[in-house]
């Protein structure tokens, strides 16, 4: 089929057979559902259950897309949190909406969730911030995220 080096992607398919999905085992409230699954995916000790794909609109109107981590879901949606300088910030920004899409590929689930952004207030961003690890909190300090750095010197300055 192809004169390719890399391994075939026909291949590497895997049967998602292993799971049924039926409605009526669904809730009603897609936040309950997510709920129930993300516990799912924490019991099942799955590697980072909150790891997540964010996309987001690109200040030039293209997709954007990175792997963020989830720090809390309720009520009101899903919570992360950036460094204000960020290149998802800046999108966000301009134009505050987003989908995100969790991934559980050894439970053969995913969630998607898309919606508006609303930036938390400063004191929850705050609250966030000095719960990380001393040396955490100088990495995002001192971090220029989302920045090319000048040199290979420039980081242990």
């Amino acid at each position: 089929m192809s004169d390719s080096k890399h391994p075939s992607t026909a291949e590497l398919r895997w049967d998602y057979a292993e799971r049924v999905l039926r409605r009526s085992e669904l809730s009603d409230n897609p936040i309950e559902q997510f709920g129930a699954w993300f516990t799912d995916a924490v019991d099942a000790k799955i590697r980072e259950p909150n790891a997540m794909a964010l996309s987001t609109t690109g200040l030039d109107g293209c997709p954007s897309a990175r792997i963020v981590l989830m720090k809390d879901y309720s009520d009101r949606g899903l919570t992360i949190f950036t460094n204000y300088e960020s290149r998802k910030a800046k999108e966000l920004e301009a134009k505050p909406v987003a989908s995100a899409l969790f991934l559980w590929k050894d439970l053969e689930r995913q969630a998607h969730i898309r919606g508006r952004v609303e930036k938390l207030s400063g004191s929850e961003s705050d609250e966030y911030f000095y719960s990380r690890p001393y040396n955490s909190r100088i990495g995002a300090w001192a971090s220029r995220q989302s920045e090319p750095i000048p040199n290979r010197e420039w980081l242990s300055a």
